[in-house]
C-alpha cells in the first residue's frame, strides 16, 4: 500500500471513528399509537372517534390502543433490552392493524387524489398510487423495486378478488404488520445514517412519531448530510407541539411516575386534609370514593408535572437547573363524577394562584369521570424546589401512611445522580424493626432499621438523600412535623466528590442543580433514550462534548440538538 492509500486510510478513520452498534428497536406503545395517528391523519377528537370509539370486539377504547408495554430496563421504555416479543403483544398488533385498515379508505391522509366521482378504472389507479405512498410512509422511507413490485402483484389479486376498497383494507392491514412499519430498521453498510433512517430517529426522539411531510422532504433532497442541515431541522421540530408532548413523556419516565397510580394510600390517615368530606360517610362508600378521589389527585399530579416541565423547557429558562429549583406549580380541584370534589391546595399550603389561563380536562378511568381544572401558582421558595418537590414523584416513592425515605433516597441516588443504590442483605425484608417509643419519628425508625454493618455501608449515602424529602407525606403534600416534633430534613451528602451538607430538600434540589455528576446523568439518559440503549456509560467517549457543554450551560434544548449533531446518532456501526 502506498504512503498517499495508507495516509487517506488513516485520515478517513480518524475523521470518522466507530459510532457504535446500533439495536434493532421496535415502536414503543407510546409511538405506535402515534405513528397510526400521523399515518393516518388520526386526533384525539377527530374523524375517528366520531365513528367508531370502541373496538366493539375487546371493548377496549379504541384510541390510543392498548399495547403491552415495554418491560422498562433504565426505567425506560424504548430499551432494546426490554422488548421481547411476546404472543399478546402480537395479537394486540394483529387485532390494531384489522381496526384500523377498515378505516384506511376514509382517513385524510391516505389518497394521493380525490377519489369521489371517479370511475373505476381511475379510483383503481389512484387506489394503486395511494398504497405505494402509505407503504413508503408507513415504512418510513421510500420502497425499493422489488417492494413495489410484490405490492403491486399483492394489492392487483386482492383487488380481482374483492374490489377496490376491500384491497385497500388488506394491503393497510398487511403494512401495519410489518417489521418495516413496528421497528426502527436501518439496513445498508455501515457509515453514514441513510437519510430516511436518520429523519426516523430524529422524529421518534423528538416526536415519539414518524417523521413528517418536511423531514420525509429533508431526507429525500439530500438535505440532513451535515451538521448543519441537522440543526436546521432539529430546532424546526422542536418549536412543534409534538416535542412538548415527546419531552413531557420522557420526563415521566425518567421520573419513575408510572406505577402512581397504583400506589395505596391508608383512608384513615389522609381523610381529614385530603377528603374531608369523606370522614362522616359510610365507611364502604367512602372507601369507594377514597380511590376515587386518588385517582383523580394523582392525575392532576402527573398533568402538573407535564405542565411544568413543558413550561420551564419550552416557556421558561430551558435549563436543567430551572428543572430542579423552579417554584412554580399548578394547583385546582378534581371533580369526582359530581360526588366528591377533592382540593389540590391542599397539597401546597402557602401557594399563591397566579392570573394564567386554567387547563381543563376530563378523564374517564373505566368506574368514574373526573372533571380536572388547573391554575398556574407560585410554590413557596423555602418548601418546594422544581420537578423532585412535585407532589407526583414523592407520593411515587411513599408507604400507605407515610413517606418512605428510603425510596426516595434510592429514586435521587438511581435517577438524578446514576448510582447504584445497592441491593440489601439476604433476609433484610424480613428484619423486624426496632423496638423505639411510640412518638419516635419516622426518620428514627429508619436510622435505627439500617444501623446494622451488614446496611450501613449503603445507608450512609441513600438515606441522607431521603430524609431530605420528610417534609412531604405520602401523598406529597407539605408538613412540618413528624409524631408531634418538628420534622429534621437535614443532611449531608457527597456530590463531585465533596461532602456538602443542606438543610431540606429545596438545599439538596440546589445543589444537584449544580452538581456535575447529576448533569452528566441527566445527559447520559437522553443519549440512552435517544437510541435506545441502555448500556450506554456515563464517561461513554461519543457524548464527551455534549457532556462539557450541558455542564456548562444546562439548556434542555440544547442538550437535545447537541445529542442529535453526534457521530453516535448521525452514523452507524454494526448492528447489535
Amino acid at each position: 500500500m502506498s504512503r498517499l492509500v495508507l495516509c487517506s486510510v488513516l485520515l478517513a478513520s480518524c475523521a470518522h471513528p466507530d459510532p457504535g452498534a446500533v439495536p434493532l428497536r421496535r415502536l414503543t406503545p407510546t409511538e405506535l399509537n402515534n405513528t397510526l395517528r400521523d399515518l393516518l391523519g388520526l386526533s384525539g377528537d377527530g374523524w375517528y372517534d366520531e365513528q367508531h370509539p370502541y373496538d366493539e370486539e375487546s371493548g377496549a377504547v379504541a384510541w390510543p390502543w392498548a399495547f403491552t408495554p415495554d418491560v422498562p430496563v433504565d426505567g425506560m421504555e424504548g430499551m432494546a433490552e426490554g422488548q421481547v416479543v411476546s404472543p399478546v403483544f402480537a395479537e394486540q398488533v394483529e387485532r390494531a392493524a384489522t381496526h384500523f385498515s377498515t378505516y384506511t379508505a376514509t382517513a385524510p391522509r391516505f389518497w394521493v387524489c380525490e377519489p369521489e366521482d371517479l370511475d373505476a378504472d381511475a379510483l383503481s389507479a389512484c387506489a394503486h398510487e395511494s398504497v405505494l405512498k402509505l407503504a413508503a410512509r408507513a415504512w418510513r422511507r421510500p420502497l425499493t423495486k422489488d417492494e413495489t413490485e410484490r405490492l403491486t402483484l399483492a394489492f392487483d389479486a386482492w383487488e380481482r378478488e374483492h374490489g377496490t376498497l376491500d384491497a385497500i383494507t388488506l394491503a393497510s392491514r398487511a403494512l401495519l404488520q410489518t417489521p418495516q412499519f413496528l421497528y426502527l430498521v436501518e439496513d445498508g453498510a455501515p457509515g453514514r445514517r441513510e437519510a430516511f433512517a436518520l429523519a426516523s430517529r430524529l422524529s421518534y426522539t423528538l416526536w415519539d412519531s414518524m417523521p413528517d411531510a418536511a423531514l420525509f422532504q429533508a431526507a429525500d433532497r439530500g438535505h440532513l448530510g451535515s451538521e448543519r442541515e441537522v440543526r436546521r431541522e432539529v430546532r424546526r421540530m422542536l418549536a412543534d407541539p409534538r416535542a412538548r408532548q415527546a419531552v413531557a413523556h420522557f420526563h415521566r419516565q425518567w421520573l419513575g411516575l408510572d406505577g402512581l397510580q397504583t400506589r395505596r394510600t391508608d383512608l384513615a390517615t389522609h381523610v381529614a386534609r385530603y377528603a374531608p368530606d369523606l370522614a362522616t360517610q359510610d365507611p364502604y362508600e367512602a372507601l369507594e370514593l377514597w380511590s376515587g378521589a386518588l385517582n383523580g389527585l394523582r392525575s392532576a399530579m402527573l398533568q402538573e408535572v407535564d405542565l411544568f416541565v413543558t413550561t420551564t423547557v419550552f416557556d421558561g429558562p430551558g435549563t436543567f437547573d430551572a428543572l430542579l429549583t423552579g417554584d412554580r406549580g399548578w394547583v385546582g380541584t378534581v371533580d369526582v363524577d359530581g360526588e366528591l370534589t377533592v382540593d389540590t391546595a391542599a397539597l401546597y399550603p402557602g401557594s399563591t394562584v397566579l392570573d394564567g389561563p386554567v387547563v381543563r380536562s376530563e378523564l374517564y378511568d373505566g368506574n368514574y369521570g373526573y372533571g380536572l381544572s388547573l391554575a398556574p401558582a407560585q410554590h413557596p421558595a423555602d418548601r418546594r424546589a422544581g420537578v423532585l418537590t412535585l407532589a407526583a414523584p414523592l407520593a411515587a416513592r411513599a408507604h400507605p401512611t407515610g413517606p418512605a425515605p428510603i425510596l426516595r433516597g434510592a429514586f435521587v441516588l438511581d435517577r438524578v445522580l446514576c448510582t447504584s443504590p445497592g441491593s440489601p442483605p439476604d433476609g433484610a425484608a424480613l428484619t423486624p424493626p426496632p423496638d423505639l417509643p411510640a412518638d419516635a419519628t419516622g426518620r428514627e425508625r429508619v436510622e435505627a432499621l439500617t444501623a446494622p454493618d451488614a446496611c450501613a455501608a449503603c445507608h450512609r449515602t441513600l438515606n441522607p438523600l431521603g430524609f431530605a424529602f420528610e417534609a412531604y407525606d405520602a401523598l406529597g403534600g407539605w408538613r412540618d412535623t413528624d409524631a408531634g416534633r418538628p420534622v429534621d430534613s437535614s443532611g449531608t451528602v457527597v456530590l463531585d466528590g465533596e461532602a456538602v451538607a443542606f438543610d431540606d430538600a429545596v438545599g439538596l434540589a440546589g445543589l444537584l442543580a449544580a452538581s456535575t455528576r447529576a448533569r452528566d446523568c441527566y445527559a447520559t439518559r437522553w443519549a440512552r433514550y435517544a437510541l435506545g440503549d441502555a448500556s450506554i456509560a456515563l464517561d461513554d467517549p461519543r457524548f464527551k462534548a455534549v457532556r462539557e457543554r450541558f455542564r456548562a450551560d444546562g439548556d434542555v434544548r440544547g442538550l437535545l440538538e447537541e445529542l442529535a449533531v453526534t457521530e453516535a446518532f448521525r452514523f452507524r456501526g454494526g448492528a447489535l
